[in-house]
């Protein structure tokens, strides 16, 4: 038996083997993490904490209540607030990471611009809405295409011919100005309310001369003249034209009960009328121990002929 010993296939497997262990092995090396002091990682993980808190969404609801709030007497700051979120989350989205400087420069004040434009437009809409509604003109009002009248009634007077009569007289000097179409104007009704009463009355026509007698805060009696030529009825049965004021005398019988609340804090009187397209108005009745009432003289009215 020869000295190698073992058949051809042993001796196959036997070179095989010390090939391998002859091949060298290749060692990996394992990637060096950057020397970063203790200090500054420590900084870096709570700028990530604060940005993670800041992005949480019960975070972003709380701010978008109060910020809410905030924008229901100052929205000028919540905007230009808005603005800056939203720049922030552009950066954060990180869209154009690894594009040239010259080309983030551009994208970015490509998005300043967008986001200035909206918010200025939407600052222009919210200013028109406040003035509207600073105005009393409900959103949506196509002053093309109706009517409109604003106005406010003064000047009461409240006559009752004697302690023991059954009705009050009053009357009410109404000022309107129509910013719409033209149009006429009727259904005039007066809406009294009090603690103890909240219902309407209609009008009454005021004669061609109508002379009543009254008591002047001196308490002394005082004779007052109105005129059908001064009343609010006859004024706006023709159609008031765009921009033009027009003022006149109401008149309204109530339950002389009513006298001794009339003209205080007690009773709320209220004009109401319709124009021509059924549009429905209320002018609130404004005493003249308001600060905000309109003088005792009125342009193009003669009456009331007050003599003492």
């Amino acid at each position: 038996m020869s000295k190698g010993g073992g058949n051809s296939h042993q001796r196959k497997v036997h070179r095989t083997a010390e090939g391998k262990s002859a091949t060298p092995r290749t060692e990996v090396a394992r990637p060096q993490m950057p020397d970063v002091a203790p200090a500054a990682l420590e900084e870096r993980n709570i700028q990530q904490r604060l940005l993670d808190f800041i992005e949480q969404p019960l975070f972003i609801l709380a701010a978008g209540v109060v910020l809410g709030l905030v924008a229901l007497t100052v929205y000028r700051p919540v905007l230009v607030v808005c603005g800056v979120l939203l720049i922030l989350a552009f950066y954060r989205a990180k869209v154009v990471d690894g594009r040239s400087v010259w080309v983030q420069m551009a994208v970015y004040l490509l998005v300043v611009g967008v986001a200035a434009c909206g918010l200025v437009l939407v600052n222009e809409t919210s200013h028109k809405a406040q003035d509207k509604t600073a105005e009393g003109v409900p959103e949506g009002v196509d002053f093309t295409k109706r009517p409109y009248f604003v106005g406010q009634a003064g000047g009461g007077y409240f006559l009752k011919p004697s302690l023991q009569a059954p009705t009050t007289d009053v009357f009410l000097m109404v000022g309107l100005t129509n910013r719409g179409v033209p149009s006429a104007l009727g259904g005039w009704r007066l809406h009294c309310k009090s603690p103890t009463l909240d219902q309407d009355f209609g009008y009454i026509e005021i004669p061609e001369t109508f002379v009543a007698t009254a008591r002047n805060p001196k308490g002394l009696l005082s004779t007052l003249t109105f005129r059908k030529a001064d009343s609010l009825y006859e004024k706006t049965l023709e159609p008031v034209s765009t921009g033009k004021l027009v003022r006149g005398w109401t008149r309204f019988r109530l339950p002389g009960g009513l006298y001794p609340e009339l003209g205080t804090q007690n009773m709320v009187l209220t004009v109401s009328f319709f124009d021509a397209f059924q549009n429905r108005y209320t002018i609130p009745y404004i005493s003249a121990d308001n600060p905000n009432s309109k003088p005792k003289y009125y342009p193009g009215i003669e009456g009331p002929i007050q003599k003492d």
